[in-house]
Parts: C-alpha cells; sequence; structure tokens
C-alpha cells in the first residue's frame, strides 16, 4: 500500500501546486504570435446544463471581457463546427495518467486523474485536414496533436466520480463524464466560484501575464488584509474520500486556530457562492485536491485576486496547512 501510494505522489508531483495555470504549458507565457491569434478569437464556453444560460451569461459578463463570448450547451457541442471560425475553447477536460511499476506487467498498478476547467485553441486548418482524412481514427490523439493550453483551473471532484474514474479505462474517462455525469460532481464548480476563476485568468491573459505551476509558496501585500477579517472556509470538502481506496474514509474539517492573526468562520457551499454573487467583500479559502496534494488558496471575494496560495501532502486540511498562512501573514504585517 506504500508503494501504491509512493506512486500517486510522483504522479501529482509532475503536475505542480497551483489550481490555475495560465500560459503556454511548455514555454510559460503564450509567444506573440500566439497571443495575437487569441486575441483575435471568440472564446466559446463550453458548459454543462447544470445551471440555466441566463447564470453563465450573468456571471461571464461580469467576469470576462479578455475576448468576445459564446455559450454552447456541453450535450450539443461538436468541436468540427466551430473550428475554421477563429474560434477559442473553454472546457471541462479529464485525462487519466496510468503507471505500471514493472514495465513488463500488462496490469496497471497506480493511476492519476486530472479533472480540469481547460482553455485552448487549435492549429484549424491542420486539424480539420486531418479530421476528414480516413485515415486517422484516433480522434483525441489527433485533437491533441493540434491543440495550445493556454489556462486551466483544477476542478476537485467528488468520490462519486473520482474513484468511478480510477477503474475506467484512461480512453474512456472523458466519455464517462460526458455520457453519465456533470459539473454537480466538482465542489467547485457553483457561479459564484466560477466567477472568481474566470475574473482572475481573465486578468492574466489581458496581460498576458504567466501564471503558472510552480514549486513554493506564494503571496502579495493584500494578504495583510487577512488581519482584520474573517477567513470563511467550506468544511463539507473534507468528506470526500478521494482515493481509489474505498474503505478508506475521512472525517470532516476539524480545526482549532488559536493564536492565529486570523480569525475564520464556516460557510457552506451555497451561503459561498451567493455571497460571492451578491458581490461582497471577504476572502476566503479555495481548497482542491489531485490524490496526494492538497491546493489552497486565500482569495478575494469581489476580485478574485488570489493573495496566497501554497500546497502540501496529505488526506486533507490541517492546522500546518493554516499556520504556513499565518507565518506569510506575519511577514506582510511587518
Amino acid at each position: 500500500m506504500k508503494k501504491h501510494l509512493l506512486i500517486f505522489a510522483i504522479f501529482s508531483f509532475l503536475h505542480g501546486n497551483s489550481q490555475i495555470s495560465v500560459g503556454d504549458g511548455e514555454t510559460g507565457k503564450l509567444s506573440k504570435k500566439q497571443y495575437e491569434k487569441f486575441k483575435s478569437t471568440t472564446t466559446i464556453f463550453v458548459l454543462p446544463e447544470l445551471y440555466e444560460k441566463e447564470v453563465y451569461e450573468n456571471i461571464l459578463s461580469k467576469s470576462w471581457d479578455v475576448t468576445p463570448f459564446k455559450i454552447v450547451d456541453e450535450s450539443a457541442f461538436e468541436l468540427k463546427e466551430y473550428l475554421g471560425q477563429n474560434n477559442s475553447f473553454a472546457s471541462v477536460h479529464i485525462k487519466k495518467y496510468d503507471q505500471k511499476i514493472n514495465p513488463k506487467s500488462t496490469q496497471v498498478q497506480s493511476a492519476m486523474v486530472i479533472t480540469n476547467f481547460e482553455f485552448a485553441m487549435y492549429d484549424d486548418k491542420n486539424l480539420l485536414k486531418e479530421l476528414e482524412s480516413k485515415k486517422n481514427k484516433n480522434t483525441d490523439k489527433l485533437i491533441n496533436k493540434f491543440k495550445t493550453k493556454y489556462g486551466r483551473f483544477r476542478l476537485y471532484g467528488n468520490d462519486k466520480i473520482i474513484n468511478e474514474l480510477y477503474v475506467t479505462d484512461r480512453k474512456k474517462v472523458q466519455q464517462l463524464y460526458n455520457e453519465n455525469y456533470s459539473a454537480d460532481v466538482f465542489f467547485n464548480y457553483t457561479p459564484g466560484l466560477l466567477k472568481n476563476y474566470f475574473q482572475k485568468i481573465n486578468e492574466l491573459l489581458k496581460n498576458n501575464e504567466k501564471h503558472y505551476i510552480s514549486e513554493k509558496e506564494e503571496y502579495i501585500p493584500e494578504l495583510k488584509e487577512l488581519s482584520a477579517k474573517a477567513l470563511y472556509i467550506v468544511p463539507s470538502y473534507e468528506k470526500t474520500n478521494y482515493d481509489p481506496i474505498p474503505d478508506e474514509k475521512k472525517e470532516g474539517l476539524k480545526l482549532e486556530l488559536d493564536n492565529m492573526l486570523f480569525t475564520y468562520k464556516f460557510i457552506t457551499n451555497a451561503e459561498l457562492n451567493d455571497k460571492i454573487l451578491n458581490e461582497e467583500s471577504f476572502y476566503y479559502l479555495r481548497y482542491a485536491r489531485s490524490t496526494a496534494r492538497k491546493y489552497y488558496e486565500v482569495v478575494n471575494s469581489k476580485t478574485g485576486e488570489i493573495v496566497y496560495r501554497s500546497f502540501s501532502y496529505g488526506p486533507g486540511l490541517n492546522i500546518k496547512d493554516f499556520k504556513t498562512i499565518n507565518k506569510a501573514l506575519k511577514k506582510v504585517l511587518k
């Protein structure tokens, strides 16, 4: 079992520590040519029908102006119909990586499931040409060949979907999600949280700034404002069993945050969503997990700004994670 979990940790390390990433995954910032192409596009937001179209339009109108946008129902979307029309795309993307401890074995002994909301554009001309060719049967591989990913944020799934994805063939995980689930299986897919994610990505893209996966704690001077305000926390995130070991249950979040420079308040996901959409000004803990890693950020609810971000290993948030926030707060208050 220890060897099994070690491989999980290795895979998580390869995928970094930030919930948000903006820029080309290989080079950092988009090249001048890539950026000019992106700026000339209309972004097609391919969104699950979990919320009415008017809800999505409302949050995007307040959070996205780097390009024009159009909303398309996930169930009705066909990529080929939107190629060759100067479009970029934003949608839920799921991928599974398999690992064999013994290269000679045919048995997969560990896995990593990555669930992202992804922003991408394509080499339309060449992709269309290849899609129309009868020689190419692996459509997913072909699409990835001509794709430029320029942004994403991590989606934190509940055990209902994650444990099923772990036992599904890696080539069929996206199909499984498309046919059987919607975004209601993700803790951080609410209109309010989406608004804050879109705000930050929009800001970074407007300036062609890199916000790439890093291996260090990061915070900005605005963090000092937390000393005068409560940090809102959604404890229900911790009740999920985010491992492919169904009998290993996790307890809910329990904290004793005495002697901290900030106070905290527990809040439900629904309450957090409403407060963000009502444009109340406060700070909250945004939390996501990816098997062996946990990613946590302190976010400004009104601007979407990330004032603190870090990661650590383990099954859930604990007092050590909050001590790192407190330590950073002490530094900015000096």
